[in-house]
């Protein structure tokens, strides 16, 4: 494991409120205040923790996940089955928690080093299958869902949402959305609306669910009307987040409402004024008004931000 995985131990074990009398003394911090755990180098490159720590088992455990030979530092199984984690922890948790936990740090060390390239995604879901602590529950499902999203397995996603949602639907909005995600990825829209419809119900506040059923409704459905409604909904949530804001306006020009279109354009513009898409629409909205100075004013602010961004790609590479 590497410096990011003991990260996320800290985080689950220590911080984590299902953990409400674990305390290692100065350990006991806000993820943001990690830095302060202080390790020095020894011989063999081995690191010492010099912060104050009341369990020794503890202080090994983050001493060895630092250990940079790696047949050296602690398994899975070896990690579960420190006493001080089993007394400390299983008097407030079940053990499936637990395991959750300890497959989550499992989860950050392999997708580190898939993102590294260190591992290929066929590696990487050998080593799923080789430690992951099996369970049959939701968490599970839900992690291995969320992991397989990130090396661009949809239909794995698909599946383990599918069976996370069979074990547990009770107010999991985030695993309908996610669901919703993945068919929308395999271009199945239809089930991808109806996961976006039932993670809406369970809480109306989300954002992303509005804007990928308005792209559906617009793109795929050409059904513009009700993609505004959607983009409309996203944008009373969030009235600053500039990928809405031009999503409303491209309904507008849609409906041949070039006039509100024009408004939301330049309303995306002021919130940012390095997205040369934003002017390419704009451009075009103004020549369907016949405001052809104006769309020809648009069309060379698009030129301007392309000529900077080729000037900024060779001086990189020159």
């Amino acid at each position: 494991m590497d410096i990011y995985s003991l990260g996320s131990i800290l985080y689950e074990l220590i911080n984590n409120e299902s953990f409400p009398e674990f305390t290692c003394g100065p350990l006991k911090l806000k993820y943001d205040r990690l830095k302060t755990i202080q390790f020095s180098k020894h011989k063999n490159n081995k690191f010492k923790l010099r912060t104050e720590c009341k369990s020794e088992q503890l202080k090994c455990l983050l001493e060895s996940l630092l250990n940079p030979n790696d047949i050296e530092r602690p398994t899975i199984d070896q990690i579960i089955s420190i006493d001080f984690i089993n007394q400390s922890c299983l008097k407030y948790i079940n053990s499936q928690k637990l395991i959750d936990n300890i497959n989550y740090i499992m989860y950050c060390d392999l997708m580190a080093k898939f993102s590294l390239k260190v591992v290929t995604k066929s590696q990487l879901y050998e080593l799923l299958n080789e430690q992951t602590v099996k369970g049959d529950h939701v968490y599970y499902y839900k992690n291995l869902g969320y992991l397989y999203s990130l090396t661009g397995d949809y239909t794995k996603m698909k599946d383990n949402y599918i069976e996370a949602l069979r074990l547990d639907s009770t107010n999991d909005y985030e695993s309908y959305y996610n669901l919703g995600y993945a068919y929308t990825k395999l271009n199945n829209y239809i089930d991808a609306n109806k996961s976006f419809d039932k993670a809406i119900q369970l809480n109306a506040n989300l954002l992303g669910a509005y804007y990928y059923r308005g792209d559906i409704l617009q793109r795929i459905f050409k059904q513009s009307n009700e993609a505004l409604a959607n983009y409309q909904l996203a944008n009373s949530l969030y009235p600053n987040d500039t990928h809405v804001i031009n999503q409303v306006a491209l309904c507008y020009d849609n409906l041949n409402q070039f006039n509100d279109a024009l408004i939301w354009y330049d309303h995306c513009i002021q919130l940012d004024r390095s997205n040369y898409d934003l002017y390419n629409n704009k451009g075009l909205c103004c020549n369907k008004l016949k405001m052809h100075e104006e769309a020809f004013v648009n069309i060379l602010a698009l030129l301007n931000l392309k000529f900077k961004l080729i000037l900024s790609f060779l001086s990189f590479h020159l």
